[in-house]
């Protein structure tokens, strides 16, 4: 399991972008950040913080319920201690809700003066700034609900690469993974290239086999009308062909 694991893990970095150190006990790699960009990220830091919005009454109440409800009944779903709550929500009389309902009121007076303080003090770079993270928010957004799509269509993985290969048969179980990876990594690069070329061709296969398995993924998908899945390069081959197709027709015509 742990070779296995740890072939998950590794499968598919360049032996080229690992570097490895007496000093520290974990491998650095080369990884691009995930969500929005570091000079977003370093921009949004010169903005000042905005208030929080507060709870409504209804919220209130399910905050403070909650945490007693699931110690007393530990074997609930999400769904159904939000069902208990919201039933019990609509049990109170007028007088119960109104501790509530006064309570948000007075929190959202509040926030509504933080709110007005903090976009007196907004500057034109601020909210570029602001304009800029919200861009990058949706993009990020629409990255994960198409990894999502991806895996529940069953989107063909990638074959790993000729390291890999040589990683996975070469990993042996009971060392710690810095061990493993750096004793690896030093026999892969004094491995001749003729010995080499036997894992590059098994990628090649596997890479191979991929391409078609995915253009044949990609027509369902085109076929289920969810074409946001699908390459722009094959949407558009498939447009040009098309468009062949009926300039064709219409000459022979």
């Amino acid at each position: 399991m742990a070779g296995q694991s740890i072939f998950k893990a590794f499968g598919w970095i360049n032996p080229n972008n690992l570097h490895f150190t007496k000093k520290f006990t974990y491998v650095n790699f080369n990884i691009s950040c995930v969500g929005l960009r570091d000079d977003i990220k370093s921009l949004a830091q010169q903005i000042p913080e905005k208030p929080k919005r507060p709870l409504t009454a209804y919220f209130k109440f399910l905050t403070e319920k909650r945490p007693a409800l699931v110690k007393t009944n530990p074997s609930l779903s999400n769904i159904e201690i939000i069902k208990t709550l919201s039933q019990q929500w609509s049990q109170l009389n007028a007088k119960e809700k109104e501790t509530y309902i006064l309570a948000a009121l007075e929190e959202k007076e509040i926030y509504d003066e933080k709110l007005f303080k903090y976009n007196a003090q907004l500057t034109p770079e601020h909210e570029k700034i602001l304009k800029e993270i919200k861009v990058e928010k949706q993009k990020d957004k629409i990255k994960r609900k198409v990894k999502l799509e991806n895996k529940a269509e069953g989107k063909p993985k990638k074959p790993v690469t000729a390291f890999a290969i040589f990683l996975k048969e070469n990993f042996v179980q009971g060392k710690s993974v810095v061990d493993s990876m750096r004793d690896i990594t030093e026999k892969w690069t004094k491995l001749p290239e003729s010995e080499k070329q036997k894992y590059q061709m098994q990628w090649q296969k596997n890479k191979e086999k991929y391409d078609a398995d995915l253009v044949s993924w990609e027509n369902r998908m085109i076929a289920k009308g969810k074409s946001f899945l699908v390459r722009d390069s094959l949407l558009k081959s498939k447009s040009k062909i098309k468009t062949k197709s009926k300039e064709k027709s219409r000459k022979t015509e």
